[in-house]
């Protein structure tokens, strides 16, 4: 008689899926209780001893599962509620993730943001955006203490991408696949911060639905590897980071990584989006199916792929002239671009922020130091010296008495032309002094920031002026035997 044999079993295996494997069977058996023949699958053949023939089949079904890696939003009413994110920022903010939208038209502000909850206020409450428009592009937006600072990018549907908004003192940006597409101004005041806000995910924080007569704002996408710091990533940061997934850190105040559930399975359980960045805000899944193919945890597509190494910001080495005199300038320079340059010792030497120049003030050394946009820190020494001042006198000086003096006013003058900075020039007599008769010696200095020199000439007054008698008597005549009157 026929032999029939239906076995099941459930096996957990990862990179497969449910499926059913069907064996063929012969062989032969005694009773209920046992029976033989053989049953294979390929070359798989088990042999079972037996005293009744018969034919039948095997069926096995395999239930395996895939770890999710990402999170599915069907754009009906999917969204996750982060109720207590970061509300401290300062002038700098990035925000990243990994997206797979089904529609380069996705409603307005669906993909992210944070605010307080169905409220749209640009004055106290909005704080950041991540924008769709519904028109193929999306819009970082960031609340200036009441002004938007904007960079906006192209979305792109079907495949998926990497996505970073970046906002600093000097720029707000926007990169895809870390390419930077676009740049706005950069935050002047401070970045709003709003005690009472939220973060949603799949949803435009301001809107429960939308506007009047507006579509449902939830976003169709799958997401993965969603990062918000308070600082600002540079380019470099982003391009080597975007492709692991990160570690808690100083400054990532939210971290998921969506690794949770099974793909495409029947994850009705898990409800909870893990923060990874030790900073305990894990968000709430809202509205979601958690069993299929949509509105569920799904497989990432992206290739964020292990975990990331610390990132060391790259650097090179500061270039130019660093030894310079006082009243010259030179220019440093260094092949990252981007850095803001210091000087340690603005009394010696100031440098140009941007372009590196550098002009001297005294004499002395000063630090210079460049610091890149990714925090790499490079310096340079620059000695600003001079030179000391070598005097010239005049030649020594003669001259004749001014009539009627005992004496003459002399002018005169030494040279120096070498010194750096400029000297200032003493006289022991300064020129157009009364100089009496006779030889004097008149001793010049030179000095500046460096040293002094000194030189001496003479200045000789002779009298060539004949005396002139006064208070001389007139003649007298007096005879011989008389006694002249005094």
């Amino acid at each position: 008689m026929p032999l029939y044999i239906t076995a099941a079993f459930f096996m957990y295996a990862t990179n497969a899926i449910a499926h059913t494997t069907t064996f063929n069977y012969s062989g032969s058996g005694r009773d209920a209780a046992g029976g033989g023949g053989s049953y294979n699958s390929g070359t798989a053949q088990v042999n079972k001893a037996g005293t009744q023939s018969g034919n039948g089949l095997v069926t096995t079904s395999v239930i395996s599962t895939t770890s999710a890696t990402a999170l599915n939003f069907d754009g009906v009413n999917d969204y996750v509620a982060i109720n207590n994110p970061y509300t401290a920022f300062q002038k700098e903010i990035t925000v990243e993730f990994w997206m797979n939208p089904a529609t380069v038209n996705l409603p307005y502000g669906s993909v992210m943001g944070q605010g307080t909850s169905n409220v749209d206020d640009w004055t106290a409450n909005n704080v950041w955006l991540m924008h769709p428009n519904i028109n193929g592009t999306m819009t970082f937006y960031v609340n200036d203490a009441g002004s938007l600072r904007t960079a906006q990018c192209n979305l792109i549907a079907g495949s998926w991408h990497h996505y970073a908004g970046v906002a600093s003192a000097t720029s707000t940006k926007i990169y895809v696949d870390g390419v930077l597409v676009a740049t706005g101004p950069g935050i002047s005041s401070t970045i709003m911060n709003n005690s009472g806000s939220v973060i949603h995910i799949g949803k435009d924080v301001r809107y429960n639905v939308g506007k009047p007569y507006d579509i449902p704002r939830y976003a169709n996408m799958s997401i993965d590897e969603v990062r918000i710091w308070s600082r600002a990533l540079c380019q470099d940061e982003i391009v080597q980071t975007m492709n692991c997934e990160a570690n808690a850190q100083t400054a990532l105040q939210e971290l998921y990584h969506f690794n949770q559930g099974n793909v495409n399975a029947d994850n009705t359980g898990i409800t909870t989006l893990t923060d990874a960045s030790g900073n305990n805000r894990n968000g709430t899944l809202n509205n979601f199916a958690l069993n299929g193919a949509a509105s569920n945890w799904v497989a990432s597509g992206s290739t964020n792929t292990g975990t990331c190494a610390a990132y060391v910001a790259p650097t090179a080495p500061v270039t130019g002239n660093t030894s310079i005199l006082i009243g010259t300038g030179t220019t440093l320079s260094n092949a990252i671009s981007g850095g803001a340059w210091t000087s340690s010792n603005a009394g010696v030497a100031t440098v140009n922020a941007s372009s590196g120049a550098v002009n001297s003030v005294a004499a002395g050394t000063t630090t210079i130091t460049y610091t890149t946009a990714c925090g790499g820190v490079l310096t340079a020494t620059v000695t600003v010296t001079g030179l000391a001042p070598v005097i010239h006198c005049p030649a020594d000086i003669t001259v004749s008495n001014a009539p009627g003096q005992c004496g003459a006013n002399i002018s005169f003058a030494a040279t120096e032309t070498t010194g750096i900075p400029a000297s200032t020039i003493t006289y022991s007599l300064a020129s157009g002094s009364f100089f009496p008769v006779g030889t004097t010696a008149v001793v010049v200095t030179a000095t500046n920031a460096v040293g002094s020199s000194s030189c001496t000439f003479n200045v000789t007054v002779t009298d060539n002026q004949f005396p002139v008698l006064t208070g001389v008597p007139s003649n007298m005549t007096v005879e011989c035997n008389a006694v002249p009157s005094p």
